[in-house]
């Protein structure tokens, strides 16, 4: 059986995030499992989507299922700290209309939390199957010690990808240790913070390696 997973990434990973991450996993895993993974959609019998793809693109593919991969939407919900709603662009909207239009076209859907997946169930009343990340334990062997920091690591800034609580806890203790790779535009950031912008995933890593929480 041969499988297209859509998007494909190229060269070194920048840091590009969650869906990268599950890509490249599950191109590995299933061709470990005598799965065929093919680089042309049109030579799929199964096509798995992340995130979104065109409508069009979707309703021309009669010979093969489609699996849409869901990992999450730009969440109408309210600042904790503000109680005011979040404030997302136009491009985030559209974005959310185009994943609701893939998981309405596709054969099959799958979500990586019980929270989207009921978000999904709610809105379309279709069945999905959660599937939660994983990660490879032979890449990640233990550490004997870490060094003693706490992590906030996330690929970029956004209203729900907030580093302002964070800083908050920064400010708050400390004593403690914190290593960031955003912080909020405009505030200080205590000594005792260190903020390193997106890393690749090398780099990226060994920070998660090496941190204590």
């Amino acid at each position: 059986m041969k499988i297209y997973i859509y998007p494909t990434f190229d060269g070194e990973d920048q840091g590009d995030g969650g869906v990268r991450r599950t890509v490249e996993l599950q191109r590995t895993v299933l061709a470990q499992r005598g799965f065929e993974m093919v680089e042309r959609d049109d030579e799929a019998d199964i096509i798995i989507v992340h995130i979104q793809q065109a409508a069009a693109w979707l309703a021309k593919r009669t010979r093969s299922l489609v699996i849409a991969d869901c990992h999450g939407f730009y969440w109408s919900d309210r600042d904790p700290n503000t109680g005011e709603p979040y404030q997302w662009e136009a491009w985030a909207h559209r974005a959310n209309a185009d994943v609701m239009e893939t998981i309405r076209q596709a054969d099959g859907v799958i979500a990586h939390s019980q929270w989207v997946a009921q978000a999904i169930r709610r809105h379309t009343m279709r069945n999905v199957a959660v599937i939660p990340h994983a990660i490879d334990l032979d890449d990640w062997p233990p550490q004997d010690e870490g060094d003693n920091y706490v992590l906030w690591n996330k690929n970029r800034p956004d209203p729900i990808c907030d580093p302002g609580p964070v800083l908050e806890l920064a400010h708050a203790m400390r004593d403690v240790q914190f290593v960031a790779t955003f912080a909020p535009d405009g505030q200080e950031v205590p000594p005792n913070m260190l903020v390193t912008g997106r890393l690749p995933f090398a780099e990226a890593r060994k920070v998660v390696e090496r941190a204590e929480v």
